[in-house]
């Protein structure tokens, strides 16, 4: 899950989550001033960032800074005598 927090002193119309600078889901659900969070599954492996844009009734916008992450995997192997 991503998770944002939203201050506005007016109504906010939606946010929209980017996964690298790419449109991935918009929320028109927004309640200001509470942590929101969007659910999205990262298909594969690699390196990502991402970013929230919202804009409110007034047409003017906001944009969070980008913050960057990792998907990967660690396999642990473990040895096994067999007697």
């Amino acid at each position: 899950d991503f998770y944002y927090n939203v201050t506005s002193d007016i109504i906010v119309k939606n946010c929209s989550l980017f996964i690298n600078e790419e449109l991935n889901y918009t929320d028109s659900s927004i309640t200001v001033n509470i942590t929101q969070s969007i659910e999205y599954n990262i298909p594969t492996f690699g390196e990502y960032n991402w970013s929230i844009k919202c804009v409110d009734e007034r047409d003017f916008q906001g944009n969070s800074s980008i913050a960057y992450f990792n998907v990967s995997i660690n396999i642990i192997l473990k040895n096994v005598a067999l007697d």
